[in-house]
Order: C-alpha cells, then structure tokens, then sequence
C-alpha cells in the first residue's frame, strides 16, 4: 500500500509548494528534498510489492517506508494548520508562537530527511526494476458505423455470420443469439460493424438496432436505449414495466437484428429478463452479440466461481493481449503452497489495481468480516484518511463515488442494496482477508491514525479498539484522522479534543452529551462531525462556523436541537446537513441554506418560525440538485398559518427530488409544484398531518413513485385520486406505485373517484388504517399484501371486497371491534398464503364458503377474537396449510383439544398449531402432543417437574420454543436433564 499513499502525499507536498505555504514557515527547500527522496523511491516501489511475498527483508522495508510516509503527511499536515493560524495573526511568521513551532518542526524535518536517506539507500541492496503503472479507463462507448478504411483478414468471418444470420436462422421460429467470442484487441467490435453493414443484412433484417453494452448491463437502460434508437424519441414515464411493453409493440411480428457490443455480465437472470422481452419478433429475428473470454487464464482460477469473478473484474480494464499475458505469466501464481488456491488470483486483481484505488480497498480490512458498510460513510472515511486524488473540479465525494464504483466492478464488492438512498453493502470472506493481509502488511501501530470506541470495527495496523474512553486517549494519540466515539456512555466530551489537529473524522452519534466544548471549534481540519441519535443534545457551539473544512454535519435524531448555531451558511463546504432547525433572529434562519451546495437528505424543522414566503426563498432549495431526500416539518404551536401556503409554495424542490416528506402544515391546500414536472422523479411521498387540506395533488400522474404515505388528512377528502378520468384514456394512473399506506381519513371512500383506463398496475402492499368507509373498488391485480386495521364502526365487509385481489398473498384484519361477519368473496382469495385476524372482538365465526377457495393459505392466526365460536369445517380442505394459531379464543381454545375436542378433527392434519388460552397452552406438532397445564403467570419455569437429570424432554422432537407475556418465568427446566436436544 506504500505506493498507493506515496502517490498522494507527493501530490500534497507538490501543492503545499506552489502555493507558496512553505515560504511563510521557511520549509519550502526541505520538503522539496523531502519530494525528491520519495520521488527517487517510488519508481521501484511496484516490484517491490511483488516481491515482499516472498522476501521478508523486502517486506519489512516497504513497512518503514509507509512508516516514514505517514510522519512526513503528519508534519506536512501540521505545517498547513500553523499556515492558517498564521493568516489570522498580524505578527506573521515572527509571532512567538511560529518561532518555536519552526523551531520544533524544523528538528523533525532533519530527523525525517535523515531515515529517508537511510531508506533509500537501502534499496538498492534489493536490485529492484522501475516500473510503470499506468491508469486503465473505461472503454469508450461503440458505434455502428465502421471506422476503419480497410479491413484485412476478416472476410471470411463476415461472410460465415453473414450466412448463419440469413440462411442458417432465417426461419427459425425461437429467437437466435450469436456471440462473437475473444480477448480484448482481436477485432470482434469491428467484425460486428461489418456485419451490420453489410448490404444483405440490411435487406434482410427491419429494423437493426446497435447498442453499446460495456460494464452496464442494465436490463431498464438497455430497453430504454433500445426504444430511442428505433423510435428517435423518450417515453414520458420511466418504469421498467412501461419500458418492457413499448418495446414489445415496436419489435412484435418484425425480423430484427439486435447488435449488443461488449457484453460483460455474469448474471444470467438479467440476461434472461432481456431476452424474455425481445422474443416477440418475426422468425429469423436474432441477436448479435460481442464478448472478452479470458482463455487460459480461467484455467489458473482453478474452478472457483469467486476466483473467476475477480479475475473478470481484473481484466475487463485490460484492452491489449500483452497485457493479458502479463496477467497470466505473473509470478504471484508461483506462490508457496500454503498461499495458493484462490489467494493468488485475488493477489492478482490487487495488483493489478490503480494507485488511486489500492488504498481504498485495503482500508474496507478495519471492518469486521460480514459487516454491511454504508458506502456513503466509507467514502467520508476514505477522504478523511487523504486517500482520494483530486480530480480537476470534482467535488471529493464525487471522486470517491468513482473510486467505489470501479472496486464493484472489479467484484471487490458484493450484496448491494439501496435504502433510503444509500447504499449498503458487504465483502465476501476471501476479498475482506486479501484486504487484511495487505493493511497489516504495511502498516505499523506506532502511528495509529484511527480509534474505534465502538466493538464493530477491527483493531489493524493504523487504527486501534479501546475498551474505554478517556481524555487521556486523544494526548497518547496524536496522529488521529479518525476518532469513532459512537454509542459511548461518556456525558461530556474534554476540551482537549481541539488540540487533536489532524483530525477530519469525529463521530459522537448515539452518546448522551447534552452539549459540546468550545474548543472543538479549533479544529481546522475536520471534515465529518457525526452526531445522529444523540437524543439528549441541546444546542452546538456558537463557533460552529469556523469549521472551515467542514462537509459532512450529521444531526439526524437530534431532536431536542432548538437551533443551528449562527452563520452555518458560511460553512461553504459542506455537503450534507442532516438537519436544520429554523431560528427567529438573523443568522439562524432558513436563508442560511441558500449558499450550501448541499448533498443527500435534510429534515427542516419549526418551519412555523418562517414568517413570510420570502424567507423561505432565500434557502433556493430549487437550485440544490444534489438532495434527494427533503423532510419539511411545521412544529407546534402555529404562528402564522395564513403564510403557510405561501412558504410551503417556495421551498419548492429540484426535480432531482426522490424522496419527499411534509408534516404538520396547515394550509388548505398543497403547493402547485407537486406534480409530475417538478416531481418527476419522486420515488417516495410522505403526507402526515396535514389536515387542513381540502383535496389531495394528482398523485397518479408522478411517473416513478413508487411509495405513498397519507396520514392524518382532512374531513373533506373522500378519494386519493380525484382526477376524472377518461375511461378510453391509455394513460396509466400511479403505473410505479409498490406501496400505499392510507391513515386516518375519516370520510375517505375509496382510491379514485372515477374508474377508467388502467389504475395500479403494479400495487403490491396496502395498508389502510382508521379509514371507516373506505372500499376497495379498484382492479388491484398486483396487491401480494392488504393490512386493514383500527375500525371502531365497521360490522362487516361489502360482498365484494376481495373479488379483484386475485394475486394476494398475506392479509392481515386487526383491530375491528364490531366486525361480526365476513364475506363469502373470501373464497376468492386463491393465492393467499397467510391470513390473520387480530383484536377482533366480535368475530363470531369465519364463512364456509370463504374458507373453501383459500387453496394456498399456508397459515392462519386468531389472536384475541374472544367471540370466536368455532372453527369452519373447511379447514379440513385446506391441505396447504402447515400452521394454525389461536390464542385469546376461550370457546375454540376448549373445542381444539386434542382427541376430544368438538373441532379436533378440523385441525388434526395440520403440522403446527399453537393454541394458548390465559395461561393454558396447547401446543402441537405433527409427531408429538405436549400440554403445559401449569399456570405459568406466577409459576417461575416452564417445566417445574423433578426428573432425573439422564431422561429426555416429551418434548424432545421440537426445534423452535416461543415464550410470551410470562413475567416471573426465571428459565426453561427447574431440575436440569437432558431437554431439548433439538431446540
């Protein structure tokens, strides 16, 4: 990793020069020396990484060197912070301060220059080769038209495609798919384009489409790609489903030729999803597709799909056969025997990194292995540690976003998953152990950089676990970038902490503090100060603001800040800002957003504070493309409710917006920026608490919502979708819709006013709570989950409720007091899987005829419907279902006794059931009957019998035991034994 943190430290030293900082202290000659020495160094530093495999002596000097790199950044980085201080002091460079600082630093520059020099003469006892690492890119996008003059060599290649294509498929009737196989250089892009061009293929096939696949291979981005370059136009909503639909129609019936240049994809469902699409055309319609084969080189990876996978990612940047060669005749495959199997192929893809990318992927090793990593979080840590390279005018999270896309392509990464718009991910067991060995194999703890209070990060190399905090901890450690303080028990944070200058990354979240010390604000260099979930935190410093390098302000949870500090719009690095609390004197008001570039989420509270619409406009929430979560709060009590309307109008968002939440406004209707223009790719909406308004935005319209929250609305809105609609009209209505959740609409009747045209086509879980008159009327053939709760009135369902719910899987009915029947529409529910029925206090019985149709219910639960007088014969029909639970049932409780109970032989054939009454519970599984007749309120054990401690449990076939609602119960077994042995 030397070479890695080499190349960075070279570029910061180069900057501190020309911008003429080591002139104000007297230092710009040393360090240029400084320069120089690791300059002389790292031309050989390549080899060295190899060899120190199997050269210890190497290996140990590469761990000075990376030793000595990282007290020079120390000493550069302290420079740069008395630089600063300097620009702030009339005296300058004669303060007294600066002198015995140039003084102190001067002595340690000699030392340093003096082991450089030892280290590199040490060098050259290794006869170690110059080599250059040169930067591999990704390959540029493709085109149909041949560039080249004239091609050689080829035509005989051509003229076999050219006849498979018309000849040999012409009328095959399943569609065709020809791939064009072989490493990177051989001509198979320009072979394609001579295919595509040539006279007969074009008579033949109408019409031919090429595409550029190269590292993306995504099913939405193809199709829509696809669809552009027949049609030369977009479609007006972006769903996948839409997508899939408008390409059928274009492709059905007609003999096209699909030209898919530079296929890399290991994943065959996605290739199956695509094709499934394309297999509409005419006979003889085909697919040409484009695609690198590692040769030999799989042969190394011995078999092992991981092993193969990285070497892909390895080579999918490797454009040229020489360097391929050199992949394959590296001497890491040579190595000793107990580090061969998989080991060297991931080797491999670490050398083979770029310098930029190394240390980032060698830093994932401080992480326990299986842990899920938040990407955005990594990213901060990466620019904390100074390991991303400044590109041009990228901002460094931006840089970093590269750095960690590149490292999933090349398979560093894996398990991918985006919530609430971040991303989180793992590393597989052997990528996380390559990982390791290269971080402890070049670091060294005498210059710990980071401390973890919290258990959940690894103790390797620079960064350290302790047990405990104490002030003590930050004058032992002077190096620190990183400190990690995060669910701590401490109250107060010392004030010492600002004498730690080096640090960038301070994470407090989830500690007790009610408040931080002054001197925190000394820290020129912090860069993420992390404080979400710290419930008890007042206020910030009033000096916030003189954290000059601050970009990251994390105060998700902290909901007991009553304000910003003042002037946080100076702060004009920073990026994210987990919230802002709406003050009411100049400099804590919501103008102080208008200058931040900000990132990611933000939650804006006490917006009753805003007194008019042009204080809201000043925070040019429209200008900040960069936020994709927007959260806007109105708190209690309201001041000026006739400007709400107004201030809600101007914090009108970008349309980059993905998710939106507003809470507590009481204006009488919401903002006319709320649709499908501005809100275009909005994937989640939150309305809560909005109950002055009077009807609800065309919600249906918005093309990528996916998630819909209504909470707490208005007396006068009776449907979701009041839009009429023409029922001929081809436009879909909510076509991304996945989820709605319907709360406390009093008067609400049902989703649209006006059925016509197509509605919810891909709705797949509902939940309707406190609705008492809502119906489904609607044709919701996708819906897999329903939740209908909390309805005091309701006695019964209309006949039809479930007749157009034909996909439901889970159903779940609670909290219906006076519900007494159900329809016999149940019956409809062929596809339902779990049924549940919960605090229904009047439930008598469940219908015969509904039971009947449930042929896939797989379980069923009755939790306190204490009117319950029997179970339905139809259970016995019922040969799917695995499960049954009662409890709260006292008359069905009695009647399900095994053997002599009246509804014994309705649930005989199920395998488990769970029948519990008060403190009585039954509990059966398919081959054995135990029945706990003890009552276990006050008893202290579920089984209080003496028995010999050599017997088995009557139990003793069971694998899962469940205890509830037992408050004195201290443990299993009064009197040991051998029990449960397959629990």
């Amino acid at each position: 990793m030397a070479e890695a943190f080499l190349q960075i430290l070279l570029e910061n030293i180069t900057s501190f020069i020309q911008g003429k900082l080591g002139l104000l202290l007297g230092f710009e000659n040393d360090f240029e020396i400084i320069s120089s020495r690791f300059s002389t160094i790292q031309a050989v530093l390549e080899d060295a990484q190899e060899k120190q495999l199997k050269d210890k002596a190497i290996k140990n000097w590469l761990q000075k060197l990376n030793a000595a790199a990282y007290k020079v950044d120390d000493l550069l980085d302290e420079c740069k912070y008395e630089v600063a201080r300097l620009k702030q002091s009339r005296l300058k460079r004669y303060h007294p301060k600066t002198i015995a600082f140039r003084h102190k630093i001067g002595k340690r520059i000699k030392e340093m220059m003096e082991k450089l020099d030892t280290i590199a003469k040490e060098r050259m006892d290794f006869h170690l080769h110059e080599k250059i690492i040169e930067r591999q890119v990704a390959r540029p996008e493709t085109g149909s038209v041949l560039t080249e003059p004239e091609i050689c060599g080829r035509d005989k290649e051509e003229e076999e495609i050219v006849k498979i294509l018309i000849n040999d498929v012409g009328n095959a009737q399943e569609l065709s798919v020809l791939p064009i196989v072989g490493m990177g250089g051989l001509g198979k892009t320009t072979l394609a384009q001579m295919v595509f061009n040539d006279q007969r293929v074009t008579e033949h096939f109408h019409p031919k489409i090429w595409i550029c696949v190269s590292d993306d291979f995504d099913e939405k981005r193809l199709i829509k790609t696809i669809i552009g370059n027949i049609e030369r136009s977009c479609l007006a909503v972006e769903d996948l489903a839409s997508f899939q639909k408008k390409l059928q129609e274009l492709l059905n019936g007609k003999r096209y030729l699909l030209v898919l240049d530079d296929v890399w994809n290991e994943d065959q469902d996605k290739w199956d999803n695509l094709k499934a699409v394309l297999k509409v055309g005419a006979s003889g319609a085909s697919v040409l597709t484009t695609t690198r084969l590692e040769k030999e080189i799989v042969k190394k990876s011995g078999g092992v799909p991981l092993a193969a996978k990285t070497l892909g990612g390895l080579l999918r940047f490797k454009r040229e056969e020489r360097e391929w060669e050199h992949v394959r005749d590296s001497e890491i495959w040579n190595l000793p025997q107990d580090e061969r199997s998989i080991m060297p192929a991931l080797r491999l893809s670490y050398h083979h990194l770029p310098l930029d990318l190394r240390q980032c992927f060698a830093y994932c090793a401080v992480f326990p292995k299986d842990t899920e990593m938040e990407k955005e979080k990594l990213i901060s840590l990466w620019m904390a540690h100074g390991f991303l390279l400044s590109k041009g005018n990228m901002e460094l999270e931006d840089v970093g976003d590269e750095v960690w896309k590149e490292l999933y392509l090349r398979s560093s990464f894996q398990e991918i998953e985006v919530r609430y718009g971040k991303t989180y991910f793992k590393m597989h067991d052997l990528i996380h152990d390559l990982a390791t060995s290269l971080f402890s194999a070049n670091t060294s703890s005498s210059n710990i950089r980071e401390i973890n209070y919290t258990h959940m990060m690894m103790s390797i190399g620079f960064s350290e676990v302790v047990s405990s905090y104490s002030p003590s901890l930050l004058q032992k450690f002077v190096s620190l970038r990183v400190l990690n303080l995060s669910y701590s028990k401490f109250e107060k944070l010392t004030s010492s902490i600002g004498d730690v200058v080096h640090l960038r990354y301070l994470d407090l979240s989830g500690s007790n503090m009610c408040s931080l010390p002054k001197q925190l604000c000394k820290l020129q260099n912090l860069q993420t100060l992390d404080l979400h979930n710290c419930l008890s935190l007042c206020c910030l410093p009033k000096e916030t603001s003189k954290l000059g390098s601050l970009r990251n302000l994390l105060l998700d949870g902290c909901d007991k800040l009553t304000s910003m500090p003042p002037r946080i719009g100076s702060l004009t690095c920073l990026k994210t800002l987990g919230q802002f609390v709406v003050g009411r004197k100049k400099g804590y008001q919501l103008g102080e957003l208008g200058s931040l570039n900000l990132y990611g989420s933000i939650e804006i509270r006490h917006l009753e504070r805003v007194k008019n619409d042009e204080d809201a406009k000043e925070a040019n929430l429209y200008a900040k493309g960069n936020l994709h979560s927007l959260s806007i709060i109105w708190n209690y009590p309201h001041r000026y409710e006739s400007e709400e309307v107004k201030v809600l109008e101007a914090l009108k968002p970008h349309s980059n917006l993905t998710c939106l939440r507003i809470y507590g406004f009481r204006g009488t209707h919401l903002p006319e920026w709320m649709n499908h223009s501005v809100l275009k790719n909005i994937v989640s909406i939150v309305i809560d608490d909005c109950r002055n308004c009077l009807c609800l935005p065309p919600f249906g319209d918005l093309p990528c919502l996916e998630s819909l929250e209504l909470c707490w609305g208005s007396a006068d809105v009776e449907y979701v979708e009041e839009v009429d609609i023409d029922v001929h009209s081809t436009r879909i209505r909510f076509p991304s819709l996945r989820k709605l959740v319907i709360c406390a609409f009093r008067n609400l009747k049902g989703l649209v006013k006006k059925e016509g045209g197509e509605q919810f086509p891909v709705l797949e879980e509902m939940e309707i709570l406190c609705c008492p008159i809502l119906t489904l009327s609607s044709n919701l053939r996708a819906l897999t989950s329903l939740t209908i709760s909390y309805n005091e009135k309701a006695t019964s369902f209309p006949e039809e409720m479930f007749k157009n719910l034909a996909n439901l899987k889970y159903l779940k009915i609670s909290e219906f007091k006076n519900l007494k029947e159900l329809p016999t529409s149940l019956a409809s529910l062929n596809a339902l899987k779990s049924l549940q029925f919960e605090y229904c206090d009047a439930l008598e019985s469940i219908p015969e005829e509904g039971v009947k149709g449930l042929t896939s219910l797989s379980e069923l639960t009755l939790l306190n419907c204490m009117m319950l007088k029997c179970l339905p014969e139809g259970l016995q029909c019922l040969t799917a279902l695995t499960r049954l639970e009662i409890w709260g049932s006292p008359q069905v409780f009695k009647r399900c006794e095994k053997g002599i109970g009246e509804d014994w032989h309705k649930i005989a054939h199920i395998p488990t059931l769970h029948i519990r009454n008060n403190h009585t519970t039954l509990n059966y599984s398919k081959n054995q009957l135990y029945h706990f007749s003890q009552k276990l309120g006050p008893g202290e054990y579920v089984e209080e019998l003496d028995i010999d401690v050599h017997s088995g449990f009557p139990a003793r076939i069971r694998r899962k035991l469940v205890i509830w609602d037992f408050g004195n119960v201290k443990g299993l077994l009064k009197n040991g034994g051998g029990a449960f042995p397959c629990a």
